[in-house]
């Protein structure tokens, strides 16, 4: 199957509308339409016992990828991931670019002075394949600077490039006020690898690469971080000698949307009953597709789980959701 974009939506529980409406609009995020489902049919679609408001929010002109979706529960949300390590099974994030990372970290930490709950990372140097180290002041460095910000409803990483571009990944419009684009990938962590072929068999996806990450030791060179608060192991917050494999996965139209699959190699504990519809902060990653019929019967065959029949969502747009192999809640919404 091909009729599928990048990830559409990163879907999150919020407890307070205008709480949350204000923090996404400095990121550059603006509703653009809401909705409401029944007790009886947020219970069918989503397996949450409460009637369900939610605001789907779009940064930009993004259309395909990258929007913002919160849930609005009437019953109370149970708590989510709120500001677990990176490295948990269960964990999400996902990733948008920013014109200025350093006036970025600088908001955060301020936050943090008024008394905010946030987690911050050091801005860590990052090579990556169009990347190059620096060799001094005109043989400069050429890859990204990057961040994570763990909050009680949010999860984000942050990246701002540096000697390079990547035309249509990432596009920051000029109303966004702390210079932040739309999602460009998320990230789900999961007990094992053993159920890659769901992603490209089922779901349609294309694997472009399987890493196992190198055990996570203090980078030697003294300007790796800024503000020094996590050792310079990396952006993800591992503790040293930690080690993850991770995949990455692309649509067939799309270059940007991607997910970012990761198995963490040691003895963390499962949270993903508090990553799914009915919690505070990110619980649910959608993506959109052409024939969602189809998608309904070939998930059917597969070895995923929970599956919910085709509905109309919020929107009124057809959808289901389903547990993957894997464990990670899903959810398809029909174009």
């Amino acid at each position: 199957m091909s009729g599928i974009n990048g990830v559409y939506e990163n879907i999150i529980g919020a407890s307070d509308e205008q709480t949350a409406l204000r923090y996404w609009a400095e990121l550059g995020y603006r509703p653009l339409i809401e909705g409401r489902l029944s007790r009886d049919a947020a219970y069918t679609l989503y397996g949450v016992d409460s009637a369900l408001r939610s605001i789907r929010l779009q940064n930009g002109s993004s259309d395909t990828h990258g929007h913002v979706r919160l849930m609005l529960w009437e019953k109370p949300p149970i708590a989510g991931l709120g500001r677990v390590r990176p490295m948990t099974i269960g964990s999400r994030w996902f990733a948008s670019r920013t014109a200025d990372i350093v006036r970025l970290r600088d908001a955060y930490m301020d936050a943090i002075r008024a008394g905010e709950s946030w987690l911050v990372s050091d801005l860590i140097r990052n090579i990556i394949t169009q990347g190059q180290e620096a060799n001094g002041f005109y043989d400069r460095f050429r890859g990204v600077r990057e961040m994570l910000v763990l909050g009680e409803e949010t999860r984000h990483v942050y990246f701002q490039r540096y000697g390079y571009d990547v035309p249509g990944y990432g596009t920051i419009h000029d109303q966004s006020p702390l210079a932040v684009s739309e999602g460009t990938h998320s990230s789900i962590v999961i007990p094992d690898l053993a159920h890659l072929d769901f992603y490209t068999e089922v779901m349609g996806l294309r694997q472009e690469q399987q890493i196992d990450a190198p055990p996570a030791t203090p980078d030697p060179r003294p300007d790796v971080t800024m503000f020094g608060n996590s050792d310079g192991l990396s952006v993800l917050m591992r503790r040293e000698g930690e080690i993850y494999r991770y995949a990455t996965f692309v649509t067939p139209t799309e270059n940007v949307g991607r997910l970012y699959v990761f198995q963490p190699q040691d003895n963390s504990p499962n949270l993903q009953s508090r990553a799914r519809p009915g919690v505070t902060g990110l619980c649910l990653l959608t993506y959109k597709v052409s024939d969602i019929e189809e998608y309904s019967r070939c998930i059917a065959e597969s070895a995923a789980q929970n599956q919910t029949t085709i509905q109309a969502n919020e929107f009124g747009e057809p959808a289901f959701c389903f547990d993957a192999p894997d464990g990670t809640a899903w959810g398809l919404v029909g174009s």
